[in-house]
């Protein structure tokens, strides 16, 4: 006991605030939870957010009444959820009458501040790092204090979101004292985050006539400008740069900056706005230089990685060297993977077999398994073709473990082996090294996994917007928790998706799962992730057109994953993403070999499922016809077929499969192998087809 005492009283002031809180607020009437709360709590958090989307009719005051209303819920994840809903609602609206007595601290410390009770504002909310405790308290410090240093750290350096927002009105509206250069750095800071960058750089360069070194104590305030000047000013920026760079070099010894962390940022941006003109050998002198200073793991690699792109696109013969020198130092594989695949390429095209053999040798052991894969079989083809020989060969033997005096065949099966057994590969390369083994790939057992669930808090408020006829809402809150759910827990969430038609967010989800280390597959899990949605119109238009099923699938699935509704930026529409001079030209088409009519009011039909699947499938199939096996009409439907045609015919010697590798427009060559991967696992799990066999159907 007399142990007890003492710590008692060192926290008494502690243990009486939390007493005392609920009634702190004195203008707000409280009302304590009921012991065992109505389902209706819950509830009437989504009915407010159906609400203020309009799919439910209501006014604010309704949306208001029904997040107050979750403050009672059961679910503490909804009354969290509920309180930063009201948040900016209360602010609005000072005169506010929250009526629950334990409210979540940031809504909490919002009313005190619409009570002009700074103190107990900040008492309330220190140590709080959310942002809308951080925002709340930089105003309430200065209105409190007059300090002004909070407030201007968080204009400077804090994400732009509604809490900011909030923050830089409130200075507007009652004229809270700014310096004109602060206000300059803000507007720009805000500017920049609408991209606006002209209109960005005119506020920052009133800072940087009056003090640039605002620019060097806060980093993001500076990575602003860089990207200001990247897009709308490059000689302006650089030569402001450069010259921050040479100041700062004698200014080493700063006790207000970190210098080499400054120094770092500005060579960083030096090396893009050079790259950006198209100075590579100047950026990359000025990406090595920041690498000497990069203050973190992240830093290290962009710079690598600039360095790198660069040779790619402008001497990639030097790549491989640079690779030698660097591949050791970064330290996220895949973060590389858009470097080392075009490579990857370009070594094809330009038969630099021993080159790519030593490129795989040097990142076999890597993280990034489906590139090891990828350059695994491209090897074993070299070798089957002839390309490679085994004295080319001879540093892989030791490597892999593989006798002196092995043969050609064996050791490119070695390589079809390490491809075929890589489960992170794609289904496309591990399905073509299956068939040069004769082996049949089995991806998973034949019944799915089970999918109960442990209902954590998150989940259970994630899988109520679907309860609650709000599935289309939840995305924003989803992207938020999607860390903190188990498997199990996102595996209902692809279902849930799936069953409410939303097919593009059912496969996202259950790739992010069955991405995860711990995950086992299953066949439950493909079934969601390859699903089947307009069956009757896709196999009917399919059988009609002697078309494959699973290749129009797996065309669909590609194209618009299966949302009828979609519209890509070019102008493609529906699940085939059809061009309306294409669509139009086949419907014209169609119509003339006596079929149905869909040429009259053509832009309402090529967003009609049964009209689009017909003129797309069509399509596909004349394809087929015209250019002799499917790959060759996948890459024409995606890059269209004269220009196909063209590189087939600049590539004649090599093997289909390997042609491919070499196509230099990156969105076809990956389209063709997207598109063969699904339509294997479509034969596979739908048809009793072997992925094997529908894969290398693809190339007959």
């Amino acid at each position: 006991m007399f142990q007890v005492l003492p710590f008692a009283f060192r926290h008494v002031k502690t243990c009486f605030l939390l007493l005392l809180l609920p009634y702190v607020a004195l203008s707000c009437k409280s009302e304590e939870r009921a012991d065992i709360p109505s389902p209706q709590f819950s509830t009437a958090f989504y009915e407010a957010l159906l609400i203020r989307s309009h799919i439910n009719d209501g006014t604010e005051a309704d949306i208001r009444e029904r997040f107050e209303t979750s403050l009672k819920s059961a679910s503490p994840r909804i009354r969290e959820e509920a309180a930063h809903e009201l948040i900016p609602i209360v602010l609005r609206d000072k005169e506010t009458n929250i009526r629950v007595a334990n409210v979540d601290r940031d809504l909490y410390g919002a009313i005190l501040y619409t009570r002009d009770r700074w103190k107990e504002t900040l008492e309330v909310l220190k140590d709080a790092d959310s942002p809308w405790s951080m925002a709340l308290s930089a105003v309430a410090r200065y209105r409190e204090e007059g300090h002004k240093d909070a407030l201007v750290d968080l204009l400077m350096d804090a994400p732009i979101d509604s809490a900011y927002l909030w923050a830089l009105a409130t200075i507007e509206e009652e004229h809270i004292s700014l310096s004109e250069l602060e206000f300059a750095a803000v507007y720009g800071r805000r500017a920049a985050a609408r991209s606006s960058f002209s209109e960005a750089l005119n506020h920052f360069r009133v800072v940087i006539a009056q003090n640039p070194r605002l620019f060097w104590r806060y980093p993001v305030l500076l990575n602003d400008l860089g990207r200001s000047f990247q897009y709308s000013s490059i000689p302006e920026g650089i030569a402001i740069l450069l010259q921050w760079e040479n100041l700062l070099q004698l200014d080493v010894a700063s006790e207000s900056l970190d210098v080499p962390a400054v120094r770092y940022r500005l060579r960083y941006f030096l090396g893009r706005l050079e790259r950006q003109r198209a100075r590579y050998e100047e950026a990359e002198d000025y990406f090595r230089a920041a690498l000497l200073l990069a203050p973190d793991l992240e830093q290290e690699d962009a710079c690598i990685w600039y360095i790198l792109n660069m040779a790619l696109t402008n001497k990639p013969e030097r790549l491989g060297a640079l690779l030698a020198l660097y591949q050791q130092r970064w330290h996220d594989d895949a973060y590389f993977e858009d470097i080392l695949s075009p490579y990857c390429r370009y070594l094809t095209v330009n038969r630099q077999w021993t080159l790519l053999l030593e490129t795989f040798l040097r990142i076999r052991n890597g993280n990034d398994r489906a590139l090891v894969a990828q350059y695994a079989y491209i090897a074993g083809r070299a070798l089957d073709e002839g390309f490679l020989t085994i004295k080319d060969a001879a540093p892989a033997l030791s490597a892999l473990n593989v006798d002196a005096g092995t043969t050609t065949d064996a050791l490119a099966r070695t390589f079809y082996r390490i491809t075929f057994e890589e489960s992170q590969a794609s289904f496309y390369y591990r399905a073509l090294s299956a068939s040069r083994l004769g082996l049949a790939l089995d991806i998973a057992p034949a019944h799915g996994a089970a999918t109960e669930v442990a209902m954590s808090d998150e989940f259970q408020f994630l899988i109520g917007f679907f309860d609650a006829g709000a599935g289309s809402l939840v995305l924003p809150y989803l992207n938020r928790l999607r860390d903190r759910l188990s498997i199990a827990e996102l595996r209902r969430m692809a279902e849930a998706f799936a069953a409410d038609e939303q097919w593009i967010e059912s496969i996202r989800i259950a790739s992010v799962y069955m991405n995860q280390q711990d995950y086992v597959a299953s066949r439950a899990d493909l079934e969601l992730y390859y699903p089947r949605p307009f069956k009757e119109i896709i196999e009917g238009r399919a059988l009609d057109l002697n078309l494959p099923p699973q290749l129009l699938y797996g065309l669909i699935r590609t194209e618009s994953a299966f949302d009828a509704n979609i519209a890509s930026s070019a102008g493609a529409v529906g699940l085939t993403q059809l061009m309306p001079a294409t669509a139009l030209e086949e419907a014209r088409r169609i119509a003339r070999n006596g079929g149905a009519n869909y040429v009259e009011n053509s832009a309402v039909n090529a967003r009609d499922p049964v009209a689009n699947v017909h003129i797309g499938a069509s399509y596909l199939s004349s394809l087929v016809k015209s250019m002799g096996n499917p790959m060759l009409a996948l890459l024409g439907y995606n890059g269209g077929p004269t220009r196909v045609r063209r590189l087939r015919n600049a590539e004649p010697a090599l093997p289909m499969d390997l042609f491919l590798e070499t196509i230099s427009i990156n969105e076809t060559r990956n389209y063709g192998k997207r598109v063969s991967a699904a339509a294997a696992m479509y034969g596979y799990l739908y048809f009793g087809l072997s992925m094997t066999a529908v894969v290398a159907d693809m190339f007959r």
